[in-house]
């Protein structure tokens, strides 16, 4: 009840502010009971289309080597990145 108070009076304070956008997240994930949980906060279009890229890349690794692994590396980092990144 406390960090609930806490994190309403910051959201109050600075409602547009990034203390108080990421006070209202903590809050929201507190009355969610999902405070302290890792999760996946990105876009699955985004993953799809990166997954794409990076299966096509493969694929084409059997037929222009250099230009599909390059395309593998490339497009696999960046699908690593973005998980990376949005896995809060």
């Amino acid at each position: 009840a406390l960090a609930i108070e806490a994190f309403q009076k910051v959201v109050d304070l600075d409602p547009t502010g990034h203390h108080g956008i990421e006070a209202e997240k903590s809050l929201e994930k507190l009355k969610a009971g999902a405070l302290g949980k890792k999760g996946f906060t990105g876009s699955w279009k985004v993953v799809a289309v990166l997954g794409v890229l990076t299966v096509g890349s493969l694929l084409v690794v059997g037929q222009q080597p250099g230009s599909g692994l390059f395309g593998l590396i490339f497009w696999g980092g960046i699908l690593a990145l973005y998980f990376w990144r949005k896995f809060k």
